[in-house]
């Protein structure tokens, strides 16, 4: 899916649901991954208004597998920032 100038997805409707409309905003996920643990915050994703099924790019899903193998811990994970996905430099939380 791509942008339009309005920052609407070009097709705004849910590939899930087939019926929630695709909104931008932005989420946190912790992610477990081999017994390591991270939390992530402000990542950008488009998110359906009915089933609330999540959209990330590609250059996101890249950005945050470089967080997690940098930051991940096995205890008491850390919480960072996703500023952007470009320069891959968290803000630490």
């Amino acid at each position: 899916m791509s942008r339009k100038k309005n920052g609407q997805m070009k097709d705004d409707r849910c590939d899930r649901c087939y019926e929630g409309t695709l909104h931008h905003q932005t989420i946190s996920e912790t992610i477990l991954k081999h017994g390591r643990v991270l939390t992530i915050e402000n990542i950008p994703a488009e998110v359906c208004a009915r089933c609330r099924y999540r959209y990330l790019e590609v250059k996101v899903l890249r950005a945050i597998d470089a967080l997690f193998d940098e930051y991940a811990v096995s205890i008491d994970a850390p919480k960072i920032a996703f500023r952007q996905c470009d320069t891959l430099e968290p803000a630490v939380v």
